[in-house]
């Protein structure tokens, strides 16, 4: 029975203590009610925060109010004068004054957050083009005799230049921005020259011109400020135009000093205030991968040569022309006259081909002719090749600067002799110097030079050759010595050479550094001497020229009109000298 037998071991029942023997053991103190309310109080004054700062919780607690009253800013309402204070919680008239003050600066709130919302969205809107923020004048209020537009009329564009365009006298009158108006007020542009007056109105309205003036007459800002215009009015009505948008309009030039010229002269124009509008060149003479890195960062209105720019059409894809709005074709005559004509209708083609959802025709005898690219086709003289380049690029255009028997005449034969009344202004006065024999040129010309060291002057030469050797003579020649005195005086041993360091030369064999450095420094010079080719003759504005020196009389008289054109710019005063050999030239001055 032991062995079978178990081992059972009896516990004693584990009972727990009660509640108060707990309580005898181990005694907790009580809460303190008072401190739990108190933080309460704190806590509830945090939260109302500026509403209630510098004020205590019981000061805020009003008794027997009267019922709620607001001034216009709830927090500038009265206080009440309280009457009893307790440390307890706010009873339900006082809770519901408070949610009462509460909505109430919810409301105002979502007022003010309304009326920033509209404001916001009328921005958007107006950016996108649904509200316009400001639309040209109606030109007829300025005393223009046209039609109304409504009307029908029997007249062609091209008649209506017959009439006085506009009666304003200055760039203030015209329908402009103000920004741009002050902007050409600061640059000193006030008075406009008679081709402004006359181009500037037509070309706001949007049309296809061909713009005919004399040499020297202001025909850049003609178009320029125009182009300004229509670029900033399109930026503000339809879409901010910025660098990723391209090319919006392409300025042809027959040389790369007028590209420079031109450049500087968009950028007085758009300085401070157009600054997301961004002028480029690209011509001969810069690097091509130069040109493409700024064609990749954006280019919007593009002054080039055809040469180059032939080159990018062909190896640049980054070229976009898909808002392209304006093609301006500055010197025209000048382009066709050096042989560009088949490198322009190359580039026509290939804007064609880069654009071809803007110039949807086939015909390739009117290779641009689109209603949303708009063509100004400015010149000096009009010959044969520009009036077939206006057929081609042109529909309906308006002709400015015209006489109308002076436009059917040379229309008929390129050769035909100018009349130099209309192309030269009444402000330069002409000189010419009988020379003997040939070999007695230089000797005249240094002692003209020399007379006038004071003055301002460029000389052609018919070669780049000849202008290099004069201009070496000039610089290294010792005036003095020269010209030291024959009574048996010591030869004088001063230095002073003929107009010192102010000798410069421009050709189209030099670098294009040297020429932008040559074409720099003579502008800002107020005297010296510019020894040139004929790629000084066309658009190039140098300020304060005096004197305009032909040293060999070239054959063409429209070539002469536009050398002594560098001088009498912009309505000031200015004189020619023309060497002519009395044995053979002087049947020149007969014409």
């Amino acid at each position: 029975d032991d062995d079978l037998s178990l081992n059972i071991v009896s516990t004693p029942a584990v009972t727990r203590p009660s509640k108060s023997d707990q309580g005898d053991a181990q005694k907790k103190p009580k809460r303190d009610k008072s401190r739990f309310k108190k933080g309460i109080a704190k806590k509830r004054q945090r939260e109302r925060g500026s509403r209630n700062s510098g004020r205590t919780l019981k000061e805020q607690r009003v008794d027997n109010y009267q019922g709620p009253s607001f001034a216009k800013d709830e927090f500038d309402a009265p206080d009440p004068v309280p009457s009893q204070y307790s440390t307890s919680r706010p009873t339900k008239e006082e809770t519901k004054i408070r949610d009462q003050i509460q909505d109430n600066q919810k409301s105002i709130e979502n007022e003010e957050f309304v009326e920033t919302s509209k404001k916001r969205v009328f921005k958007e809107n107006e950016k996108k083009g649904h509200f316009k923020k400001k639309k040209f004048e109606d030109l007829t209020k300025m005393n223009l005799d046209w039609k109304d537009s409504g009307a029908e009329t029997k007249e062609t564009p091209s008649e209506l230049i017959k009439r006085d365009v506009i009666s304003a006298e200055n760039f203030e009158e015209l329908p402009l921005e103000d920004r741009l108006k002050k902007i050409l007020e600061n640059n000193g542009y006030n008075k406009m020259t008679k081709i402004q007056k006359s181009a500037i109105p037509v070309v706001l309205q949007n049309n296809n011109v061909l713009i005919k003036a004399e040499t020297g007459s202001g025909k850049t800002l003609a178009y320029s400020v125009p182009l300004v215009q229509h670029l900033v009015e399109l930026s503000e009505t339809q879409e901010k135009i910025s660098r990723e948008h391209g090319t919006y309009a392409i300025i042809f030039s027959p040389t790369r000093e007028l590209c420079l010229q031109i450049e500087n002269t968009l950028k007085k124009l758009l300085n401070p205030f157009f600054h997301f509008i961004n002028p480029g060149c690209l011509m001969g003479g810069e690097k091509p991968k130069k040109e493409k890195s700024r064609i990749r960062k954006g280019i919007n209105i593009l002054i080039c040569t055809p040469g180059r720019l032939i080159y990018h059409l062909n190896n640049t894809k980054s070229l976009n022309f898909s808002r392209l709005r304006y093609l301006i074709f500055d010197e025209s005559d000048r382009i066709l006259d050096m042989g560009f004509e088949k490198e322009m209708i190359q580039c026509l083609k290939g804007i064609k081909r880069k654009a071809p959802q803007i110039f949807t025709r086939g015909d390739e005898n009117n290779l641009l002719t689109t209603p949303q690219c708009k063509v100004n086709l400015v010149s000096a003289t009009l010959g044969k090749k520009v009036n077939n380049l206006s057929t081609r690029l042109m529909e309906g255009e308006v002709r400015v600067g015209f006489e109308a028997q002076e436009d059917e005449k040379e229309s008929r034969d390129e050769e035909n002799i100018i009349d130099l009344r209309n192309t030269i202004p009444d402000s330069i006065q002409q000189h010419y110097l009988s020379v003997p024999d040939n070999k007695f040129k230089w000797l005249y010309l240094l002692a003209f030079l020399n007379y006038h060291q004071d003055s301002k002057i460029i000389v052609f030469l018919s070669t780049c050759d000849c202008v290099d050797y004069f201009v070496q003579l000039l610089k290294k020649l010792n005036w003095l010595n020269l010209l030291k005195d024959r009574k048996g005086q010591e030869e004088n041993t001063d230095e002073s050479i003929l107009f010192e360091n102010q000798v410069f030369s421009l050709h189209g064999k030099m670098k294009h550094a040297e020429r932008k450095i040559a074409f720099s420094k003579f502008d800002k010079l107020e005297n010296g001497i510019l020894i040139s080719t004929d790629v000084a003759s066309r658009g190039l504005d140098f300020k304060g020229v005096k004197w305009v020196v032909q040293f060999d009389v070239h054959p063409s008289l429209k070539e002469y009109a536009n050398r002594i054109g560098r001088t009498a710019r912009l309505n000031e005063n200015g004189s020619s000298l023309i060497l002519i050999n009395q044995d053979t030239d002087m049947a020149y001055i007969d014409c």
